[in-house]
């Protein structure tokens, strides 16, 4: 038991009897004690012993712990223990003090943690999680819990711990929860079930199929295709796997394709004097053109040989000789086609042959000009024009007799040279291209 303090006043009389002074209870200071120290309204965690001390004048009886009995010790859970003292004045009057203890010397009880969704696949995580955690307390009431976010590393056994705190500060004991993570995508490849069919292009549908790697979780599958067109020289095949976490990712497989064989179409041949013009169309596979030529029973040589193209000139052949010409177009991957023609070169004025005798009437013709409207022929005899003449077809009728600007014509006997324009569009807009040719013959006597 503290010691107590009383202080006494005594008053002599000097030259009267003095009286009592009144009691006042203002004059009675009490203060509590806990541990020895101030007491305070908030959390305790420990043991709490409380004991007051009293002074002042005018004190009749004190009925204080500490002082009258012994200290007051609060050691169980308490969410609001009262203490109290007082005291009795001489005059009858009571004063005292209270305080009220709160005491939580107890940690709360944390439940297990909880994720914010299930696993994304397979029982994995692939991207942040979050936790939380609640807990419970009896006496002071949870003050917090951890709330956290998981964002890696990957682990196969990563985890994440927490802990709740009550109002009095008492910390739970820690929850763990282990759980799996991976959200780093699978490394792909892609294979083809055969090499290239021929200069590294693929001519008919080959099957590609992609195989994964991943490192923690593992692969879960992996998709295939089998390409068969479009023809390119840049196609491509997509492809991904997939890991056990869900992870996915993707990978092409470039190739070189083409199924079709080339196309050679319109070829034709254009004789030329003492030679031949072929011409043809072929498709856009097509990246080399050979031009080969037979004449009687010689056997075929080949004129040309390299990238495509679409015509060739032929020169230094024999008016008159049948030529057989062979064209073959060849795609990238080896396909070929041919084409056949035949042509017999000769001048571009036909008949009568240069230099050729004539008896009478003779016809005049020539090749025809492709687009020509009508032609021009002109007749010169001894250095003067005696025929200008506009038929639409090419060949002409030289008669007898004839009239030219008003002058009465014959066929008479001598070399005549006459010559050909094509002509274009109405006669009347004079539109001739390039000479056909020139020509002679010999009116006989």
């Amino acid at each position: 038991m503290r010691a107590r303090v009383l202080v006494l006043v005594v008053c002599a009389a000097v030259a009267v009897l003095a009286l009592p002074a009144a009691a006042n209870a203002d004059a009675v200071t009490i203060v509590a004690a806990c541990n020895g120290g101030p007491c305070g309204s908030g959390w305790y965690t420990m043991d709490v012993t409380v004991a007051f001390t009293v002074s002042g004048s005018n004190i009749k009886t004190i009925n204080c712990p500490g002082i009258s009995s012994p200290d007051v010790t609060i050691g169980t859970d308490t969410a609001g223990t009262d203490v109290s003292c007082t005291v009795t004045l001489t005059d009858g009057t009571i004063t005292g003090k209270n305080v009220t203890i709160k005491r939580d010397a107890t940690p709360p009880t944390a439940n297990p943690l909880s994720p914010s969704r299930a696993p994304d696949s397979n029982g994995w995580y692939n991207h942040a999680v979050s936790f939380s955690l609640t807990g419970s307390d009896a006496t002071s009431g949870i003050a917090s819990c951890t709330t956290t976010t998981y964002s890696g590393p990957d682990s196969a056994s990563a985890s994440v711990t927490g802990t709740c705190t009550d109002n009095a500060g008492n910390v739970s004991a820690p929850q763990t929860l282990s759980f799996r993570y991976d959200a780093t995508p699978p490394d792909v490849s892609p294979h083809a079930a055969r090499a290239p069919d021929t200069n590294g292009w693929y001519d008919h549908p080959v099957a590609v199929s992609f195989s994964g790697s991943d490192a923690l979780s593992g692969i879960a599958s992996c998709t295939s295709s089998t390409y068969s067109g479009p023809n390119s020289r840049s196609a491509s095949v997509a492809g991904s796997c997939t890991d056990k976490a869900g992870n996915t990712a993707s990978a092409s497989f470039a190739l070189e394709y083409d199924s079709t064989p080339p196309t050679l179409t319109g070829l034709r041949a254009k004789p030329l004097d003492r030679g031949a013009s072929l011409a043809w169309k072929e498709s856009k596979n097509a990246v080399a053109v050979t031009v080969s030529r037979a004449a009687g029973a010689k056997p075929a040589a080949t004129l040309y040989s390299g990238k495509a193209r679409s015509e060739w000139r032929d020169t230094k052949l024999r008016n008159g000789v049948r030529y057989r010409y062979m064209v073959t177009a060849t795609d990238a991957v080896g396909y070929t086609v041919d084409r056949h023609v035949a042509v017999r070169p000769s001048p571009p004025l036909l008949t009568p042959r240069k230099g050729a005798k004539v008896h009478g009437r003779t016809t005049l013709r020539w090749r025809p000009v492709s687009k020509a409207a009508y032609y021009n022929v002109q007749l010169w005899h001894r250095r003067a024009k005696v025929l200008s003449v506009w038929p639409t077809r090419s060949r002409f009728r030289v008669r007898r007799t004839w009239t030219y600007l008003g002058r009465r014509e014959r066929l008479a006997p001598g070399r005549y040279t006459w010559y050909v324009w094509p002509g274009y569009g109405p006669r009347k807009k004079h539109r001739y291209g390039p000479m056909i040719g020139k020509s002679t013959f010999v009116a006989a006597r």
